[in-house]
């Protein structure tokens, strides 16, 4: 017995420990999750494509974006632009986002959520106050505005790389709307006239609910003609390596289930014929053949 079991608990706390701990890990990380549309692709997101993708039971969070060129801003600590500016990538969040954790989602205008890179080279955290700077070139003149944002929260360094700037949608809406020439009221920024609402989108931010959807998940959106960049590689040679492992293990729990076995049957023969005189006497005393057999067994 203890022969059998060595190897099958020293492989299952393999497959627990190491290998779980690893599939853990990569279930908790959004960015092995995350589906991204390749900029290249020239689709267009419709709202009711949002819709029903949100609806698919592989899919924990969908969000329009709008042009990556466009999310670009400079952001500088603070309402004085007397410190040195970053630049960060506006990316649109709302409820549900799994990058943002337990953070809430910027919800106003004014909002802002900061990736730990972000944070850490503007010297900024919860609370505090930063200057976005939006320019774009009209006319052949360049122009500026900026929109002071307050800064909701910071997301650990495991939960974002880079430099990005989590906000509403509304207002990544509103910086494409202004680089393209137009005026946002809500914000005071001057343009040619109020931009119209948007009816489709160029990119979204996309992520599977666990890694074992992401294959499923590109498999659908590539059905649709929508070319993807995905972790996909990484994750099958994650989960291939647990399947090998519970292969083996299985392989050897048959065959250490068939060795015990075929062990007991065998000590259940040789004590039985270690004791072929007691039993011959109890039968002859008038214990029956069933009785005289669940005993040794038992």
């Amino acid at each position: 017995l203890a022969a059998s079991l060595a190897p099958l608990l020293t492989l299952h706390g393999l497959e627990n420990g190491v290998i779980g701990a690893l599939i853990e890990r990569l279930d908790k990380d959004p960015a092995m999750r995350l589906v991204i549309p390749e900029v290249s692709g020239g689709q267009r997101y419709d709202l009711a494509w949002f819709e029903q993708v949100r609806r698919w039971p592989e899919v924990e969070f969908a969000i329009p974006s709008t042009r990556a060129i466009a999310g670009l801003v400079d952001l500088v600590a603070g309402t004085q632009m007397a410190g040195t500016p970053v630049q960060i990538s506006l990316l649109p969040t709302a409820t549900g986002d799994p990058v943002l954790g337990g953070h809430a989602p910027a919800a106003a205008l004014d909002q802002l959520v900061l990736s730990a890179g972000a944070a850490r080279k503007l010297g900024l955290s919860a609370g505090a106050q930063a200057t976005a700077v939006i320019e774009r070139v009209r006319d052949g003149r360049t122009e500026r505005v900026i929109a002071v944002l307050r800064v909701s929260g910071v997301l650990p360094p495991e939960r974002h790389d880079g430099d990005a700037g989590f906000v509403s949608l509304p207002f990544v809406e509103a910086v494409q709307a202004y680089r393209d020439g137009h005026a946002v009221t809500a914000l005071g920024w001057n343009g040619d006239g109020a931009a119209q609402p948007a009816l489709n989108y160029p990119l979204f931010r996309l992520y599977a609910r666990w890694m074992r959807d992401v294959a499923e998940l590109t498999r659908r959106l590539q059905s649709q003609g929508v070319s993807l960049l995905t972790r996909e590689r990484e994750l099958a040679s994650s989960l291939g390596l647990q399947r090998n492992l519970r292969a083996v293990l299985t392989i050897i729990s048959v065959l250490a289930a068939f060795g015990y076995a075929v062990a007991m049957i065998a000590l259940q023969v040789a004590t039985v014929r270690r004791k072929r005189r007691e039993y011959a006497v109890l039968k002859l005393i008038g214990y029956g053949r069933g009785w005289l057999t669940a005993m040794p067994a038992l």
